[in-house]
């Protein structure tokens, strides 16, 4: 299974994050669904959430992006309310490169 890490900002004025991503049923899936709620597709990518858990929370439709719960809402929430205060300075992961080997 293909997983891909994420670091969520929320740009909005809303404070529960499961509004602020697209997610639109709380259903449960401990494995990939068989196919999307909303568009029917069957490949997914787990989403690992930096600062939350250790493992995906989501399963994300390759073809729509719609989330699909891994865990419970409740639980979920929970994790998710852990990026609350989260701050990371994202030019620790890029490399600065030497001005001579740009010459």
């Amino acid at each position: 299974m293909k997983e891909v890490t994420v670091f969520l900002v929320n740009e909005t004025n809303l404070k529960d994050w499961m509004d602020v991503l697209p997610v639109n049923s709380y259903k449960k899936y401990k494995d990939p669904p068989v196919t999307c709620e909303v568009c029917g597709d069957k490949d997914f990518v787990g989403v690992l959430v930096i600062g939350a858990h250790n493992r995906s929370l989501f399963w994300e439709c390759e073809s729509c992006g719609n989330l699909h719960l891994k865990y419970g809402k409740g639980y979920t929430k929970k994790l998710l309310g852990k990026l609350e205060g989260l701050s990371i300075n994202l030019d620790d992961f890029y490399d600065t490169p030497d001005t001579e080997e740009l010459n």
